[in-house]
């Protein structure tokens, strides 16, 4: 799946990034199943590794923990040497 979203997004380009915050860009991924997802990658401007771990896994408890009509379903993530993406 890493390699289809790579490739789905022609390695991130910024055409495809439809949002960005404080600690990722959100981009918009049409996937070889013929589904539509929104793709998190998180920057890594982080003075720390323990940091930006800290921050994903608080990102994941939050998306499996909380249910609500504005926050969308977590299909998967990658916690990857080269990035991080819900």
């Amino acid at each position: 799946m890493y390699e289809e979203i790579i490739k789905a997004t022609e390695d991130f380009d910024s055409t495809y990034c439809i949002g960005k915050g404080v600690h990722g860009s959100v981009y918009r991924v049409n996937l070889s199943s013929a589904n539509l997802v929104a793709v998190k990658k998180l920057h890594q401007l982080w003075d720390g590794e323990t940091n930006l771990q800290k921050e994903f896994l608080n990102e994941v408890r939050a998306l499996t923990e909380i249910r609500h009509r504005s926050i969308v379903k977590l299909y998967g993530f990658c916690a990857h040497k080269r990035s991080m993406l819900l």
